[in-house]
């Protein structure tokens, strides 16, 4: 594969881990192979970007650095937390917090 800026990408692959509890979401996860690897490896993600898997292609956040042009292979989850989860746990907490600020609890 090929970005718009010339990086060159041997393998991508997404995937899912199943989790031991059934009740548990399972993790996605995304990965990039660089055609010359620098021995090193770089995880995109985590923090505000739980929910999702990032964007792994092109430029890091907040930067013009490209790890995949300089032969990192590059990776990321959503933590197990689906956007939906994500958000329906949002707004149990703040139906929690106005109960609170309300008086009702």
């Amino acid at each position: 594969m090929k970005s718009q800026r010339g990086w060159n990408c041997i393998f991508g692959s997404y995937g899912v881990i199943e989790p031991l509890d059934p009740l548990a979401p399972c993790i996605e996860w995304k990965i990039l192979l660089p055609t010359q690897w620098n021995l090193r490896s770089v995880q995109i993600g985590g923090g505000a970007n739980n929910g999702m898997i990032p964007s792994l292609e092109g430029a890091m956040l907040m930067s013009d650095y490209c790890p995949i042009e300089h032969g990192y292979v590059v990776f990321g989850d959503d933590s197990g937390i689906s956007l939906l989860i994500l958000c329906l746990l949002i707004l149990q907490q703040m139906r929690r917090l106005f109960r609170i600020i309300s008086g009702i609890i």
